[in-house]
This record gives C-alpha cells, structure tokens and sequence, in this order.
C-alpha cells in the first residue's frame, strides 16, 4: 500500500476537523453533513486499508442522534477527542495493522473519561499539579524534517492567531475571529502532543481553553484575557525558535530553556474564574440578532416563523429575504456574528531558495529572449512568419515571467500586523492611548520587500509613538481627542508600491531642525533651503532632535537606517508634515526585486538605466536656460524653475560625444535633496531589466545600484539618483563646480 490513501484519508478527517469547530447542534444541515462526512470517511478508511480505523466510525456516529442535541458540549468534546485520535491513528508508521479491538476499547475509555469531567464540570475543580517546565528529549534518528515542519506550521498558526486576536479588540464580538484562534492552538497541541513537546502541548492546551471559555461566552474577551494570550504566543515563538536551534544543533541548546511557568500560572488562574463563571448563556437565533440590528420587526419574524411552521421549507434567515424584509448581505452579517463561518483554501508550501532559484532563472530567459529577438541578424529577416513566431514566443516569455513573479507576491498583512502588535506594547509602555488604523493589508509585494521593509517601519512606529503622539496634557491643549492615530496603508500604484505611515501627533518642528543641522554642519547660517530638505536632515545618520533620550527611541540611530535600507530596496521616502497637527511618511518600492522598469539612456559609448519612478520628464536644455552661481554651481532653468546640473562625465570618467548642450537631452528626476536635471547624449528607449549585483570588487560604487544585460548583450549600469545628487551636493558646497 503507497502513501496515496493514507494522504487521501488524512485529507478526509482534517476536513472533518474544520467542521467540527464551527459544528452547530441546533442546525439540522450541520448533523446531517457531519453524518455523510464521517460515512464518506469510514467508507474510505475501509476501501484503502486503514480496518480499525474505519471500524471506529460508529463509535462517534452512535452518540450524534442524542448528544449532538440534548448535550452539545459534551459530544463537541467526544467529536474533538475522537478526531484527535483518528489523527494520531493516521500518523503512525503501523496505522494499516491497527487492533481494533484495541484502538476501539482505547477511544470508549478515552470517551467515559470525558464525560465524567463534564459531569463534574460545576464541581469545584482541583488543582493542577505545578508545572515544571522540560528541556524537549528530541528523536533525530528519522532525519529533522518533521520537527522543521512543525516550527514552520506552527509559526503560520501564531502568526494567525495573532492578527485574529488584535481584529478581535476592536470587534470584540465577531465568533470567527474566536474560532480561529482556538483552531490554532488546538491544531498545535495536536502537533505538539504527537511528537511528545510537552511543554509547547501544555502552553497551547491551557490557550485552548481560555479561548473556549471565551468562544462559549462563559468570559468576555477582556484585558486580562488578550494580555495573557499574546504572552503565549509570544512564549511559543521562543520555544519554536529554541526548537530549531536544537534540531540544527543535534539535540544541543546553546540558548538556556525557556520557564513558561509564571505564564502557566497566571493562564490556569484565568481558567479557574472560568470554570467558576458557570455556564454560557444560550446562543442567539439568527432573527434575535436581525431585530436587535434594527433590520426586521418581530412583526415580520412573527410571520416568517408562521411560513416556517405551515410547511415553508427553507431556514428562517431564506424566508426573511424571500419577504424583503432582509437583504442577503445583511443576513450574512447576521450568521457572521451567530457562528463561524471557515473556508478552506488548496494551497502548497514551497521553500524560498526554490522561488529565488526560479526568478533568477526567469531573468535568465528574459535577457537571452530579449538578445535573440533583438539580434541584428534576425532583426534583418523579412520572414513573415519567423516574425510572427518571435512576437509569439516574447509573449509566452513575458507571461512567464509575471507568472514567476506573481509567484513570490503575498500580502502585506504580516508586516502590518507585526507593527499593530508594536504599536499596542509601546503604547502601554509610554502610557498613551493609541489607536491603529489598517488599509490595504491585502496589498502584494515580493516577499524580499517585506522581510526588509519591517525593520524601517519598526523604527518609524516607535518614533511614532514615542515623538510623534503627544503627552496627554498637551492633546488636550491642542484640542485634539485623548486617544493617538497611527494610520498603515498599502496601495499599487504607477508600477510601484506604496506603503505610508501616519500619525496626528506634534509633525516635524522645521526650525529645530535646521538650528540641529546647522550645529552639525549640515547646513550653514542663513543658508536657503525648501521645507522638504531641510525635513530629510532627519535621515542622517546620528541626527535627532529629541531633548530626552529614552528607550524607544532619541539617540538618532534610526532614521539613517530607515533611509539606507529603503535605498537598498531600490525605493524612496517622502515626508508631509505640519507642525502641531501630523506627520506622514510615503515609501515608494518596486513591486519586486528583481526587474525594474527603466529608462535606457547613453553617455558616451556607455549605456545607463535610470529607473522609471524617478523620471519626471525629459527636455531639450538650451545655452540662454543655463546659469552659474556660486557655490552653488550650473543650473537649468524648466517651466520657471531652476533645477542643478549633474554631469555625468564627472561620476564616470565618460566623455560626452555631443559638443554643444543644444545637442544633449535633460532629464529632470526625483531625488532626496530635491529636483536635479541630468545630462545626457540620447534617450535610448524604455525596457524591463534583470537587476544583477555589481559584485564584489565594485560592490558599494557611489552612484550606481546594480546593473544588467541589454537586448545587444551590452552591460548597463543602473544609476542611483539619490546617491548621485548627494555627490553633487558635496560638491557644491565643496565648491567643485
């Protein structure tokens, strides 16, 4: 017998697991399918060869036509230890040669235990025993791949569980959230429990059960509760790390073990007022919901029911549509808030350095496509149909590859989630209320970009709240609202990403600013600079102008940071600010690493890319537009603005073929210190490009970021803008020009 039954079974009761969490007694459609379910399974059980398990079916079966409905609790907790154990069944190298007998007598007594402690549920509980937390004893001898497997679904299931938890503060009612999160945990004490972490199964059941307190509506989702909760997940996320660095070390810590006893402690306190709160209220009938939302009348409940009761055979919530007295998007808000609803989705997991190894190879194809179809040879023919085929095989290329890169893309949430958590601990910390407000979380972005796109934000969110929101005291005075507004959003545009952080705190203080800037000699007295230069001193490194230092934030080695990793992700930052009112900072990113959008320019017999979000225009630069001032160098006058001059002949050591400026072409582009124009010979055209590292001997080149291969097989240089109108502006202050 191969491995495919055993996979299609397994797949069978996994569905039957999700079921059973938003398993409703009281509606006949959720006994009705959970019954086909489990006569699907035992069917197939039987069929691949999995006998004692199959056999088990009728041992859950038997209980579903009386307790499913006269005590729900109590077949929930029958229909949970059975799937538990049908699971651990299936994950045993012998689970084709089960006994039944045996297997059988184990779940009936594993049921008897159960229903004695629900009997005894009221009764006063007894204590636990003290935990004493254990250094995992791990069995290596089979290969580490499935203890890696489990650090690795466990992390999801945390990082889920969490975004679940921080939705659930601001809406504390919403059961799906609840579900999640209990399905969690209890999917990892499962895990945990079949490969013998005790300490991880006994931290995930205790969660487990503070959640379904909270998910039976025995005890509301208070401080206490959320506190504790993330504190366990913050306790797993040590130990799966500490799990990994055993597996890679053989069995070793070089890491002393984690006490989670103090945590244990303080979740079985909360546990125990649970069980003494007694038992939850009744669930609400979806009309009782609809009525206290104001959408129908007990009137038209009234004569919903009556059409129910005459022999109407459809549910309630269908003949209060069918009526107009409710919109189909209304009763689903309603039987959101009644129940869970869970969807699941098919999906694989596949390693990064996979994903990496496919991109790379895709830019490979691109520029050896792009090298064949531009072949001068080939450009020549007149071969109508060679032309049609080459046209052809550049689209499947450039399908391919937006299929390899849509490939890497995911969802920004994590990050965002990641500041939410930070912003919620800081705010605690420095005693201040703070609000997050989340968009276009769903937005997508390479992979590579929000692993490197966190620490920047990271940064930008203490600063936030540590500088950004004022004191109390002084909101009051200003005439805003006590509690702080930090706003994350993400959003597409022009080919680029953009991701802005914003606060209604204090803004920047330009003046302070500039004095600071002077004292360092960034500036100098009397010196005449825009609002948006003077604001991007900040972003130098040790700059700050915080009077206080604290443990957030003040000493200046932030922003430097934010700024340099921006750069290296081939993006920009831009600042809107108004003192007393707020700050905003817009990151824009390419959508990913590996291919950028860029303008071909030539230089002499080089050819440069500029990257296109940098690009303003181009213009025809005359002799009468151009001027010299000191210290300040050439300058170029455009739409009645003058814009400095950067030749690139003196970043290069190329030599300009045209003789006059009449002959070249200006391109106006963005930088960090403003609007600079370039000099250029020719426009070449727009192309994607491959980004290829500089490599080792010109790995940190001022003023360049990468390069590529063109259509000709000639390499171009991609230029950094911000670093090549910073080397201007030294020079001018140098007075180089």
């Amino acid at each position: 017998m191969d491995n495919r039954g055993k996979k299609s079974t397994f797949s069978l009761i996994e569905e039957l697991a999700i079921s059973a969490v938003s398993f409703n007694a009281a509606s006949k459609e959720d006994v009705s399918r959970l019954g086909e379910q489990l006569k699907n399974f035992e069917e197939t059980a039987e069929k691949e060869g999995f006998s004692a398990i199959g056999e088990a079916v009728p041992l859950i079966t038997e209980v579903i036509s009386f307790l499913s409905t006269d005590n729900p609790e109590v077949f929930r907790e029958l229909l949970f230890c059975w799937i538990a154990l049908i699971q651990e069944a299936l994950a045993s190298p012998d689970a084709h040669s089960i006994d039944s007998a045996q297997f059988s007598e184990g779940i009936k007594k594993q049921f008897s235990e159960i229903i004695v402690r629900m009997e005894r549920q009221n009764k006063p509980a007894q204590e636990p025993p003290d935990f004493v937390p254990q250094v995992p004893v791990l069995d290596l001898s089979e290969g580490p791949a499935i203890l890696q497997e489990f650090v690795t679904e466990s992390t999801d299931h945390l990082e889920n569980a969490e975004e679940s938890l921080l939705t659930l503060e601001s809406s504390p009612g919403n059961l799906k959230e609840i579900d999640k999160i209990f399905r969690s945990f209890h999917t990892i004490k499962g895990m945990a429990s079949f490969l013998n972490l005790e300490d991880i199964r006994i931290l995930s059941h205790d969660t487990e059960t503070m959640m379904d307190f909270v998910r039976k509506g025995t005890m509301a989702l208070k401080e206490d509760i959320t506190g504790a909760i993330l504190q366990s997940i913050d306790a797993m996320r040590r130990l799966l790390g500490l799990l990994k660095e055993q597996v890679g070390l053989n069995g070793v810590l070089k890491n002393p073990y984690f006490d989670i006893s103090p945590l244990i402690r303080k979740m079985r306190d909360i546990i125990r007022a649970g069980q003494a709160a007694g038992a939850p209220a009744p669930a609400k009938r979806i009309g009782d919901i609809l009525i206290e939302k104001d959408i129908i009348s007990e009137q038209e409940l009234s004569a919903a029911l009556k059409q129910q009761e005459f022999g109407e055979a459809k549910k309630i919530g269908e003949i209060l549509v069918g009526m107009g007295a409710a919109t189909p998007a209304q009763l689903e808000r309603g039987l959101a808030e009644q129940k869970a609803i869970t969807v699941a989705g098919e999906a694989i997991k596949i390693s990064v350095k996979k994903l990496d190894d496919l991109v790379d190879t895709m830019g490979e194809l691109v520029i050896a496509g792009t090298q064949v179809i531009h072949h001068p040879e080939i450009s020549a023919l007149e071969d109508t149909r060679l032309r049609k085929e080459i046209a052809q095989l550049d689209r499947i290329i450039r399908d391919v590859q937006n299929i390899s890169m849509a490939v890497r893309l995911m969802p920004i949430r994590p990050v965002f989630q990641k500041m939410t958590r930070l912003a919620r601990d800081l705010s605690q910390k420095a005693s201040k209320k703070i609000e997050v407000r989340v968009s276009g979380e769903d937005t997508e972005v390479d992979k590579n970009i929000t692993e490197l796109i966190s620490d920047p934000l990271v940064h930008m969110v203490r600063n936030a709240i540590d500088h950004g929101i004022e004191p109390l005291a002084l909101r009051r005075e200003r005439g805003k609202p006590d509690t702080g507004t930090i706003s994350l959003n993400a959003y597409h545009k022009g080919g680029s990403i953009i991701v802005e952080l914003a606060d209604d705190g204090g803004g920047l203080d330009k003046e302070k600013i500039f004095k600071r800037a002077i004292e360092r000699g960034l500036a100098g007295q009397g010196e005449n600079l825009s609002d948006e230069q003077i604001h991007r001193f900040i972003f130098e490194p040790g700059f700050s102008t915080a009077d206080q230092v604290t443990d957030v934030s003040g000493r200046g080695v932030g922003m430097d940071v934010v700024k340099r990793n921006i750069e290296q992700l081939q993006g920009r930052i831009e600042i809107q600010t108004q003192y007393g009112q707020g700050t905003k900072f817009s990151i824009r990113l390419p959508l990913t690493l590996a291919i950028i959008e860029g303008i071909v320019i030539g230089v002499g017999g080089e050819r440069y890319i500029l990257p296109i979000f940098a690009v303003l225009e181009f213009i025809c630069p005359k002799s009468e537009d151009i001027s010299t001032v000191a210290n300040k160098g050439e300058l170029i006058m455009a739409h009645g603005k003058l814009f400095p001059i950067v030749r690139l002949d003196r970043f290069f050591n190329v030599r300009y073929r045209s003789e006059t400026i009449e002959e070249m072409t200006g391109c106006l582009v963005n930088s960090d210190y403003g609007q600079i124009c370039i000099l250029i010979d020719e426009l070449i055209g727009q192309q994607q490009v491959v980004i290829k590292n500089l490599g080792e001997y010109l790995k940190g080149t001022k003023g360049l970021s990468g390069a590529t291969i063109l259509g000709d097989g000639r390499v171009g240089l991609i230029l950094d803008v911000n670093s090549i109108a910073g080397l201007a502006r030294q020079q001018e202050r140098s007075k180089v020009f």
